[in-house]
């Protein structure tokens, strides 16, 4: 039996949630502190000056941090005696570095920690060709001492029976056209980090296919990949060049579709073996012609109503969605007006009516597509 609207949303809200606590990355780049988009934690406070920030971290008071680095492949050997780093990050930069070494057991106690401001510790491992990080609990005067845990895993080029478990669609209008905002939870069900296959990229291997629907001509990626170095887009498809790790791993991305009057068609392929796709529209007064979804009702979402459309147990290849008619100007720019939009893509951090903010590893970068 489906879930309710309600549950959906709830489980939405969860898993962004546990995105808030801890998030892990693999990829084949080194961490790039400069460029004010590749940072793993979100802002949390306004900057102080530089030296303000120096003397208190200085003089300021001292916590610790006890790291355990565990196995997470059944019979896979131990992880002991390996390097780690660890960043302390304030209002989303890093302000301390330092390196430490793991004893036979996977453990690693570091004192001495400044935490005269509000900082989360960021792990770094390198195991078996991929990059891992976690991200800890905010640390403080107040919470001076703290625990992390890291799970590394043994890796294979035999792709494991992964599956979407959920494909969450947004759609808004605004004056440039269709805003679609789409959010992925990929599982993969093994004990090993898959490296991917053809189509290779350099030496790395594709993991994901995405098809677009036709006509996109942006694409944003906001979570889960590592900027456009390990992603492509090419015609319609959202290629993804990452390894992919055991359990859930969630993606975000946005695209904009300019919306000629009189039809557009909303059908999303289904890429790999789907669970459950939620599609929410606006209920604008267009006419949607289902395409393998069917209408659960409407919920308010803000000051918009909007339709929601599901469907379940999508094979790979089948496509599903909606066909919207009977556009005219004033339904294209129903759900957002130019003072709140800015540009057509402010609107992506808008999710089932709550407003996404404070994401840990938030990666927000742009591509022309054609």
């Amino acid at each position: 039996m489906c879930r309710t609207v309600v549950d959906r949303l709830v489980l939405f809200i969860v898993v962004l949630s546990l995105f808030a606590v801890g998030v892990r990355a693999q990829d084949g780049e080194e961490h790039t502190q400069d460029d004010g988009h590749n940072h793993p934690v979100a802002a949390e406070e306004g900057h102080l000056p530089d030296d303000v920030l120096r003397r208190m971290l200085m003089e300021g008071p001292r916590g610790s941090l006890a790291v355990q680095v565990v196995q997470g492949t059944a019979g896979g050997p131990p992880v002991g005696n390996r390097k780690i780093r660890v960043d302390l990050y304030h209002t989303n930069r890093p302000i301390w570095e330092l390196n430490a070494d793991l004893d036979k057991n996977g453990l690693a106690m570091l004192g001495d920690l400044p935490i005269a401001v509000l900082v989360r510790p960021v792990v770094w491992i390198e195991y078996d060709g991929v990059k891992y990080l976690e991200v800890g609990q905010a640390m403080d005067e107040n919470n001076p001492d703290t625990a992390m845990k890291l799970t590394v895993y043994e890796t294979t080029r035999e792709e494991p029976g992964w599956y979407i478990s959920m494909r969450h669609i947004m759609v808004s209008t605004v004056p440039e056209g269709t805003v679609v905002s789409e959010t992925l939870v990929v599982e993969n069900p093994s004990d090993k980090t898959w490296f991917g296959g053809e189509p290779m990229r350099g030496d790395q291997g594709t993991t994901i296919r995405v098809q677009l629907p036709e006509g996109v001509e942006d694409v944003y990626l906001e979570s889960g990949f590592h900027r456009w170095c390990c992603t492509s887009f090419e015609g319609r498809e959202l290629a993804v060049q990452m390894p992919m790790m055991p359990g859930q791993t969630m993606f975000r991305f946005s695209y904009l579709i300019p919306t000629p009057l009189g039809e557009i068609d909303l059908r999303f392929s289904a890429f790999a073996p789907t669970k459950s796709m939620v599609l929410f529209i606006p209920d604008d007064g267009t006419v949607a012609e289902e395409k393998g979804m069917e209408l659960q009702g409407t919920e308010n979402m803000g000051k918009q109503r909007m339709r929601n459309y599901q469907a379940t147990g999508m094979e790979p290849g089948q496509e599903v969605g909606v066909v919207l008619t009977a556009l005219t100007p004033d339904t294209t720019t129903s759900t957002q007006t130019e003072d709140s939009t800015g540009s057509a893509m402010r609107v992506v951090m808008i999710l089932g009516g709550v407003v996404v903010l404070g994401i840990i590893g938030v990666v927000v970068m742009r591509s022309r597509g054609g």
